[in-house]
């Protein structure tokens, strides 16, 4: 498969980031989600969270494909969030659209962490990636998933840490770790160790998330990039009723 040159699409994405960071007075908001992986912050109650993720993906006939993932979550709960996510394919050229049926999201907020404690969540995660085929992702949905994050190593550096299960046929168990960290308040770096267990699948991914406002972000990510290097592009926005 042909490589990309995310590389250095991410590292104009930095500079940039860099200097607007150093001049912005702005704040980012909750972290609730990563480019895979969630963390175990929430959505607060009467607030909701939507982002586009706009992203394109080589198939295995080798055509290039384009498509939008919506992703609308909701605090319905103090510590409950419930979401929903449509996959459209093609949403962009002259191929036929194609729309994947709505996937469920719900995450429990078990702890908010102390000193010595990290934060916990449970939840579900339908929505899976890559290509489509007989109903199923290429690279499969979470699942039920646990996890847990703390402020580790150095300042600011947040580390999480989960497990996750899917498929109830032959159901599987898989890992992940995921670090970010705020800078300038408004500038998220994030890195992540995905699928772990999965022997040659195991997935790598990075990405830098800006926030415009502190409701309002965007944001570039490199998925899979020791080997596909997938590269998305998300908006997202975070406000209340």
């Amino acid at each position: 498969m042909k490589k990309k040159p995310f590389p250095l699409m991410l590292l104009v994405g930095l500079v940039i980031t860099y200097f607007s960071g150093i001049y912005s007075v702005l704040s980012a908001g909750e972290v609730v989600d990563l480019i895979d992986t969630p963390t175990p912050q929430i959505t607060e109650q009467g607030g909701y969270n939507v982002n586009f993720r706009f992203y394109s993906l080589e198939s295995r006939g080798g055509s290039s494909n384009s498509g939008l993932l919506v992703g609308l979550f909701f605090g319905v709960l103090e510590h409950m969030n419930l979401g929903v996510y449509l996959d459209t394919e093609n949403i962009i050229g002259n191929d036929n659209v194609k729309l994947r049926r709505p996937r469920l999201f719900v995450k429990l907020y078990l702890f908010g962490g102390a000193e010595y404690f990290p934060a916990i969540s449970v939840g579900y995660d339908d929505q899976g990636y890559g290509e489509y085929s007989d109903g199923k992702y290429e690279q499969r949905e979470k699942g039920f998933f646990i996890v847990v994050c703390k402020e580790n190593f150095i300042p600011g550096l947040e580390v999480c840490t989960g497990v996750n299960g899917y498929d109830f046929d032959r159901f599987r168990v898989r890992g992940f770790i995921s670090l970010f960290s705020k800078v300038y308040e408004n500038v998220i770096p994030m890195l992540e160790f995905d699928n772990l267990g999965g022997g040659k699948q195991v997935r790598i991914n990075i990405g830098i998330r800006y926030f415009i406002t502190p409701n309002l972000n965007v944001e570039i990510d490199g998925r899979d990039i020791a080997h596909e290097s997938d590269r998305i592009f998300r908006i997202g926005y975070m406000s209340g009723f």
